[in-house]
C-alpha cells in the first residue's frame, strides 16, 4: 500500500492478493478487513480507510459461482450480466460483508481467469475452473473528493492464466492548495490515475 497527498487530497493506493480456491470467501472477506486494519495505522483516521480516496486493486480472487458449462455459455454468448448475478465480490459488497462502501465501474469484458497459458481458451485442465473475474480495481471516495471512471478493461496478456485490468480515473482533489503552483494545480484538477491490477502468478 501507499499513501501520499494530491494537494489537500489523501490517497491510499493498495495491491492485494486474497485467498485462492472459490469456497473461500470468508477468507477473501477476512482479508480485506486484516488489510484495512492492519495497514498503514499512522494514516488519517489510522488505519487506510482514513484516506479521502482509496484505490484497491489486484487479483481479489471472488468467483462466479455456476456450474463451468453454464459459465462458458454465457461467456460465448456475451452475457456477461447473468454471470455477474452470481459473482461473489458483488455479492459480498451487497450483503455488507466487505468492501464497503466502495465503487466498481461496469465490467463490460469477460472474465479475466482462468486461461491456459498461451492461449486464448478457459481453463482445459482436469479442474475445469469457473471463467471468473479474479482480478478488479474498486475505488472510494469520500466528503468532496471525486473520482470518475474514464475506462476499464482488460488486457490481452497469453503468457498468465489471467488477464490483466486497467482502470482509469480521474481525480478531483479538495480545496486549494496553497503551496501548489498555479500550473501543478491545473494539472492535478485534470489528473488521471491509471491503476493496473496485474495477476500475481
Amino acid at each position: 500500500a501507499a499513501s501520499l497527498a494530491v494537494g489537500g487530497t489523501s490517497l491510499c493506493l493498495v495491491s492485494a492478493h486474497l485467498a485462492a480456491h472459490e469456497g473461500e470467501v470468508a477468507a477473501r472477506n477476512a482479508g480485506y478487513h486484516e488489510l484495512c486494519r492492519g495497514l498503514l495505522a499512522s494514516a488519517p483516521g489510522g488505519h487506510l480507510l482514513g484516506h479521502d480516496g482509496v484505490i484497491f486493486a489486484g487479483d481479489l480472487n471472488y468467483r462466479v459461482c455456476l456450474a463451468r458449462e453454464v459459465a462458458q455459455t454465457f461467456v460465448q454468448y456475451g452475457e456477461l450480466g447473468k454471470l455477474l448475478q452470481e459473482d461473489q465480490l458483488r455479492a459480498a459488497m451487497a450483503r455488507g460483508e466487505a468492501f464497503g462502501g466502495f465503487r466498481e465501474a461496469p465490467l463490460r469484458f469477460a472474465p479475466t481467469f482462468k486461461y491456459d497459458v498461451g492461449a486464448r481458451t478457459y481453463d482445459s485442465s482436469k479442474k475445469q475452473r469457473v471463467p471468473s473475474w479474479c482480478d478488479r480495481v474498486l475505488w472510494r471516495a469520500r466528503g468532496g473528493c471525486r473520482l470518475e471512471p474514464l475506462d476499464y478493461h482488460r488486457c490481452e496478456v497469453l503468457d498468465s492464466d489471467h488477464r490483466p485490468v486497467v482502470c482509469v480515473l480521474r481525480l478531483s482533489p479538495l480545496g486549494e492548495d496553497p503551496v501548489m503552483a498555479p500550473e501543478a494545480r491545473r494539472h492535478c484538477e485534470g489528473l488521471v490515475a491509471a491503476t493496473a491490477a496485474l495477476a500475481g502468478h
